[in-house]
């Protein structure tokens, strides 16, 4: 067989690999931050394919050499590793929302009227502070490290150029997401719970003594009680995170493979 053409199908290969990989780097959690220069995630993708591509296997059919079917591999390869990439997201999307409706609660919202650096209006330092506990969660417990292996077991489940979307994707995603909403529940409810009380205890203060300003004494009340029930709250938390993260990869090799 002609070297060169060996080394033309192996350089095509590697391509919807790198596609493949880089659809993943940009959406999953924590590596496809945006405080992560775009270069550094394009190094890791290209790292990565260079390690995946001895071992992916393609599909029965051979790679075309003609563009516009070797455009619409290309393609495909971007939507799983985007699908990919996004339903592993999805879990951090729910936590976080999670912290923007604690943070409205406790009245955090309005920090970004007396926000001189970015100006916004939507500031909310809850949402933040959940989203780096789950960061570093996922870190530690090598979060990143099983998504790696599941993207390598991708390709056994999922061959180079068989990747299509069905309706038991979607059905796959949807659950995914009900999950992600009952765990931002799941982990909000204790905090949510003490502002609760906390509003009732004010409205009964504010009923016996209607001279006070609820408001302005309540209210870093509130913030307070509120940071309270978060760090009371934080061992269970981080539990119901971990053991979510480590189902993770199973629920995407399950999407994955509803379309391979």
């Amino acid at each position: 067989m002609d070297p060169l053409l060996i080394q033309a199908t192996y350089f095509q290969t590697f391509f919807l690999v790198f596609t493949r990989v880089g659809g993943v780097v940009v959406t999953m959690p924590v590596l496809g931050s945006r405080n992560i220069p775009p270069l550094a995630k394009i190094g890791l993708a290209g790292f990565l394919a260079f390690a995946l591509t001895p071992t992916a296997p393609t599909s029965p059919l051979t790679i075309p050499n003609a563009f516009l079917p070797y455009v619409i591999l290309i393609v495909q390869e971007l939507a799983l590793g985007l699908l990919f990439g996004f339903a592993s997201q999805v879990v951090f999307s729910g936590i976080q929302a999670a912290g923007q409706l604690l943070g409205t609660q406790m009245g955090l919202t309005i920090a970004g009227t007396f926000d001189p650096v970015t100006q916004s209006q939507q500031t909310n330092y809850i949402d933040q502070l959940y989203a780096v506990v789950a960061g570093l969660l996922f870190l530690t417990i090598n979060g990143h490290h099983l998504t790696i292996q599941a993207l390598q077991q991708s390709f056994d489940l999922v061959p180079l150029g068989t990747f299509a979307l069905a309706p038991a994707v979607s059905n796959d995603l949807v659950r995914l997401t009900s999950e992600s909403i009952v765990l931002a529940l799941r982990i909000g409810l204790p905090v949510a719970a003490a502002l609760i009380v906390s509003d009732v205890a004010f409205l009964m203060i504010g009923r016996s003594a209607p001279q006070m300003n609820v408001f302005f004494v309540g209210q870093p009340l509130k913030i307070g009680i509120g940071l309270i029930a978060f760090f009371a709250a934080m061992p269970p938390m981080v539990s119901l995170m971990g053991q979510t993260f480590t189902r993770m990869p199973e629920d995407l090799l399950r999407i994955l493979g509803a379309g391979g």
